[in-house]
Order: C-alpha cells, then sequence, then structure tokens
C-alpha cells in the first residue's frame, strides 16, 4: 500500500512515491542539504497527517501533504537547473571571457564592433553567472518557508486552543496557499532571467 492508503483499495498496488523520483547523485554537493530538507519536510508532514484522528482534517491533511511531496520534487529540479547553469558557466570559461574583454577595451586602437562584441559576450557570462548564485540564496530562504509550513502543520496536533474544524481547515488552506507560493517562486528561480547587464570591468 502506498503512503496515501486511504485513497486507494487494500488490494489496489501501492502507488509510486512521488519522491523516489529524487536522484541524490544529480544535485550538486554544496544544494544537498536544501534537498534532504525538503525531502524531510515532506515525510515530517506525511507523518503529522498519519497523527491526527481519521476525519475530514486528516483527509485534508493528506491533501496538503501531496504538496509538500511536490514542492520537494520541485527544489530537486531547482538544484538541476543549478547544475546545468553550473556546467554552461564552465563550457564558456567566464575568466577568460572578462581578461579578453577587459584586453580589447584597454586597445586604442580596438575596432569599436570587436569591443561591442566583446561587451554582449562579458554580459551574457555575467547573466548566466548572477542567475546561478541567485538559486542558492533562494533555494536557503524557501528552505526556511517550508520548515515554518511543518511547523504550522504540527500546530493542528497539539490544538492547544481547542480550535473547531472550520478554524483547522482555514489552518490548513493558509499553509496550501503557502506552499502554491512557494512552487511559483521555484518556478521562477528554476528559469533562466535577463537580468540587467552588469558593470563593464575596469
Amino acid at each position: 500500500m502506498g503512503w496515501f492508503g486511504r485513497d486507494q483499495a487494500d488490494d489496489a498496488p501501492a502507488a509510486p512515491d512521488p519522491l523516489d523520483a529524487i536522484d541524490r547523485s544529480a544535485v550538486p554537493r554544496h544544494l544537498l542539504p536544501v534537498v534532504d530538507r525538503a525531502v524531510e519536510c515532506a515525510r515530517q508532514f506525511r507523518t503529522l497527517a498519519w497523527s491526527r484522528p481519521a476525519g475530514p482534517i486528516q483527509d485534508r491533511m493528506f491533501g496538503v501533504a501531496r504538496r509538500f511531496d511536490t514542492v520537494a520534487v520541485a527544489v530537486f529540479e531547482t538544484t538541476l537547473r543549478a547544475a546545468q547553469i553550473d556546467a554552461v558557466a564552465t563550457t564558456l570559461d567566464p575568466e577568460e571571457v572578462t581578461a579578453s574583454f577587459k584586453e580589447v577595451r584597454r586597445r586604442a586602437d580596438a575596432d569599436p564592433a570587436l569591443v561591442a562584441s566583446h561587451r554582449a559576450r562579458f554580459e551574457s557570462v555575467q547573466r548566466i553567472l548572477n542567475a546561478r548564485d541567485a538559486i542558492d540564496g533562494d533555494l536557503q530562504l524557501l528552505e526556511a518557508r517550508l520548515e515554518a509550513a511543518v511547523a504550522g502543520g504540527a500546530e493542528l496536533l497539539i490544538d492547544a486552543t481547542g480550535r473547531g474544524e472550520p478554524a483547522a481547515e482555514q489552518h490548513l488552506a493558509a499553509i496550501d496557499d503557502e506552499l502554491t507560493s512557494l512552487q511559483a517562486a521555484l518556478a521562477e528561480v528554476g528559469a533562466l532571467p535577463t537580468a540587467p547587464p552588469t558593470q563593464p570591468p575596469r
């Protein structure tokens, strides 16, 4: 039986675990902690869902848990994008591009068209590098937001305020909205942005 056993008959084949699609060996080493934490958050919310007594709120928590899985997989896919950008940047040899641009700009007899060509290449490489740097910072922030969402789910088990079912539904809706926001943010991070040109080196 898959981990969402309530969604299928007892004799039905187990549904595949979406987190099994995450291949840690494909993740850049320095981003592994982020992927691992995203997976851990997804599994933690699963545990929270199963710990809730059977009923509408537990069913709702299972639905939110699926969103956690989706976000964890999106985090993994974003790190693959980071690896792709790393590979592209290495191929372009940023140090050589920068050195060539500096050299041609310093030549008094340099053809303006040649300078413009080197400038365009330099600025393209810088946009790629800037995109790569942005991914690291954004993933760290997304990780913190995932942890906050898990903590919010834990509140439903403690229920210290005696909140009723409508209030619990509202609380889960807020967590679900946060996960929607995280998915949107990951989609934006995963795309290579067209950043404004950086200042040329002096």
